[in-house]
């Protein structure tokens, strides 16, 4: 599969401190060997390891639920 791109957006600090910046994330197979996590932030690019990748996304799940936006009807 080639880069998929899931979000990219251009950001900005909801409490003006910084400014904003340029984030997206998705998956690629830039490696060759199968897919890879990778996250974009002001045009810094990560590919993560798998062990990386999970632990990253469950600490992203946990936040997105304390939030309340997995709640019926949302936050």
């Amino acid at each position: 599969m080639p880069t998929k791109v899931d979000f990219k957006r251009t950001v900005r600090d909801h409490a003006k401190l910084e400014g904003e910046a340029t984030i997206s994330i998705g998956t690629t197979t830039f490696t060759g060997d199968g897919d890879r996590l990778f996250l974009n932030f002001k045009d810094v690019g990560i590919l993560f390891s798998h062990e990386d990748a999970e632990d990253f996304l469950k600490a992203a799940m946990n936040a997105y639920l304390r939030l309340g936006y997995g709640a019926e009807g949302g936050a």
